[in-house]
């Protein structure tokens, strides 16, 4: 797999891969196989990246026509605008962040920029013969400035980075190869930062002057990573010092300092809202909150990544790795409750400590009432034994019991619900039924604290004791 994209919407996503393909997937499936989509199976795709409107991808492709380059519609799989000219091999493509214009490379290195609105070309250049030859930086934001006055290209020989000025040709800055890794150029494309791996600095560059505005210094290791928030107010930087700096973009200032990441490469990206940042690394993948000023989500993970983002809405993040593109709900509560795949029973919510502990006891009780099955009732029945509704608890007991006479479940719930009535004998056959059923946790039997006024009855002891000797069910 080489690219994957969210839509806007966060209900699909565009991956590229090497064999040739585009697949569109369904986010809101239970594996997202069932949503997927092939495309241009017979072209193989040199570079792919999803338009800001979610509907269409920019492509070049190697076909049985030769090397092609058009916007496809990501629904139908067909191009509906053919950006390269008759006879033309287009080496690279690249888009502004609003999706306003493209920008090709073609071999001729004549660079061509086209407004989507009209799909005409509005500006053309072409690279000068005794020039290193050009290509359009990949998977970075802002390939195209906004008002399409600049590209940011790479030489494909020496490895250097430039701006050029689509108007006049100026090169006002360049970047060698070695000098920085990784690039983020601000909204406005008047901005980037590097981050400088010789020094333990990120630099911030004025993009049509070629001047240095600042130097971010603070860290005491390698800086990895630097990231422009989507306001422009802030800079991100991760290096391996184990820690992240937020600085002011204007100043330079140092605003926040998260320490306590582990000591490896990393990379940082902004949410859309710049409310969340996202943490990548070979070791785990992270969300920081910045209105809590803590985690929000750790992943541990075991390969290093080849991409990772936020959709557009802000619902989801996303990591390419290893060739699978994984992806988590920001708020996995809010995604379960309004998309699941298939109801979330109490029994998984509890498993997987889906929420808080007052939120699992409300879907128990919401699922009792809309879904009921005999494990739901016996949740819910232990929810309201716990806060002292003991009526209501003794009726889902009971219900649970009609519906499977031969789960354990019920049977427990029954006994709890007599013990605190005071009903001791009866607590002990509903007991011996939930052990004549499966019931086989001898430890809750031990530990249970709404049976401690059994334990010192013999029958109690009993129980107990089969309970250990019972065999598997």
């Amino acid at each position: 797999m080489q690219f994957a994209k969210f839509s806007p919407d966060g209900r699909r996503i565009a991956t590229a891969a090497g064999d040739g393909t585009v697949r569109i997937w369904r986010t809101f499936g239970a594996t997202g196989k069932a949503g997927l989509r092939k495309i241009m199976s017979r072209a193989r795709i040199q570079q792919f990246s999803g338009l800001p409107d979610g509907r269409h991808g920019l492509a070049v492709v190697d076909s049985d026509r030769g090397r092609e380059c058009g916007i496809i519609d990501l629904e139908t799989g067909k191009t509906v605008h053919d950006l390269a000219e008759a006879g033309e091999r287009v080496l690279s493509a690249g888009h502004s962040d609003n999706g306003r214009y493209i920008a090709t490379i073609a071999e001729d290195q004549v660079l061509r920029i086209v407004d989507t609105a009209t799909r005409k070309v509005v500006k053309r250049r072409k690279n000068p013969s005794n020039s290193p030859p050009l290509a359009l930086r990949q998977y970075v934001r802002g390939s195209v400035a906004n008002d399409a006055s600049f590209v940011f290209v790479q030489h494909g020989s020496i490895g250097a980075v430039q701006f050029v000025d689509t108007d006049s040709g100026v090169i006002p800055l360049e970047l060698p190869r070695g000098r920085a890794m990784r690039y983020s150029i601000s909204s406005d494309a008047r901005s980037i930062v590097t981050a400088d791996l010789e020094r333990n600095t990120a630099t911030i560059y004025d993009v049509r002057t070629g001047k240095i505005r600042g130097t971010l210094t603070g860290h005491t290791g390698y800086v990895m990573d630097a990231a422009f928030s989507h306001d422009q107010k802030s800079i991100a930087t991760t290096a391996v010092d184990s820690s992240i700096g937020i600085w002011d973009a204007e100043s330079g200032r140092q605003k926040e300092r998260i320490s306590g990441l582990p000591m490896c490469e990393g990379a940082v990206e902004w949410s859309m809202d710049d409310k969340l940042l996202l943490f990548g690394s070979e070791r785990d993948f992270r969300i920081y909150d910045f209105q809590t000023r803590d985690w929000k989500l750790v992943l541990p993970v075991g390969s290093s990544h080849h991409g990772m983002g936020f959709t557009l809405d802000g619902r989801w993040a996303w990591c390419l790795r290893a060739g699978v593109t994984r992806f988590w709900p920001i708020d996995p509560v809010a995604w379960a409750l309004e998309n699941p795949p298939r109801p979330l029973s109490a029994a998984e919510a509890d498993l997987y400590e889906v929420g808080t502990p007052e939120w699992r006891h409300g879907l128990a009780e919401q699922l009792a009432q809309s879904s009921p099955s005999a494990w739901v009732l016996y949740r819910s029945g232990m929810v309201a034994l716990d806060r002292g509704d003991d009526a209501v608890a003794m009726q889902s007991f009971e219900r649970s019991v009609a519906l499977r006479p031969l789960l354990w479940c019920g049977h427990y719930g029954r006994a709890c619900a007599l013990i605190k009535a005071g009903r001791r004998a009866e607590a002990l056959d509903a007991l011996e039924r939930a052990l004549a059923t499966g019931y086989q946790s001898t430890a809750t039997l031990a530990q249970d604290a709404r049976l401690a006024s059994l334990r010192q009855d013999p029958r109690f002891e009993a129980i107990l004791a089969g309970s250990r000797t019972a065999p598997p069910r």
